[in-house]
């Protein structure tokens, strides 16, 4: 009786390394005909989703260990191309106005919510900040700003002048269109 109990297991043992190992070898060989081209954005998103269809071969615990580190693989090899991609759409679709505009209008909105009516009287760029994320694949670049407004408050009252550090933060995704570009107030401070 204990010898067929044996036998019984290692026959299942054995079964089920041979599903194993047809399940590694189809997602050895899938895995080998994805075609790792990035020459464009959309190349580059192609190749990503040919590269998450490879969950789909996974059926055992196992396999689903085995398709993560292929899809790791694979992503390791596309990963340093994604930069120069964004940065070179970047370079061409960028427009230096935008973030001031952006930032201009997250301040008129603010005073307007308020009933209120405001001038710029300057703007001055201060700094950026740039960050990659979504596995390389979201640039991000905050640009702060220090703008001088003047609230018109009428004419009995003398107006009121104010120092605006806001932000914009432009965003670009591999893929998603173009660069958006959303104001923000960070601070309001009255000078006089």
């Amino acid at each position: 009786m204990k010898k067929i109990f044996v036998v019984i297991i290692a026959v299942v043992l054995s079964s089920c390394a041979s599903k194993e190992s047809k399940e590694f070898k189809l997602i050895d060989d899938q895995a080998a005909l994805v075609r790792i081209v990035v020459a464009t954005p959309e190349d580059f998103a192609t190749t990503e989703s040919n590269i998450e269809k490879l969950r789909a071969l996974a059926t055992s615990f196992n396999g689903k260990d085995y398709v993560e580190k292929k899809i790791v693989e694979l992503r390791q090899q596309i990963e340093h191309k994604a930069v120069p991609l964004i940065n070179d759409f970047w370079n061409a679709n960028f427009d230096k106005e935008a973030p001031i505009i952006a930032v201009k209008e997250a301040i008129t909105n603010e005073y307007k919510r308020q009933n209120k009516e405001v001038t710029f009287l300057s703007s001055n760029y201060i700094d950026a900040e740039t960050k990659f994320s979504e596995r390389d694949r979201k640039r991000t670049t905050d640009y702060n700003f220090l703008v001088t407004i003047r609230e018109n408050t009428g004419i009995f009252q003398s107006d009121k002048f104010y120092s605006v550090k806001a932000l914009c933060s432009a965003n670009y995704v591999m893929g998603d269109g173009g660069i958006h570009y959303n104001g923000k107030i960070n601070s309001i401070t009255q000078t006089r």
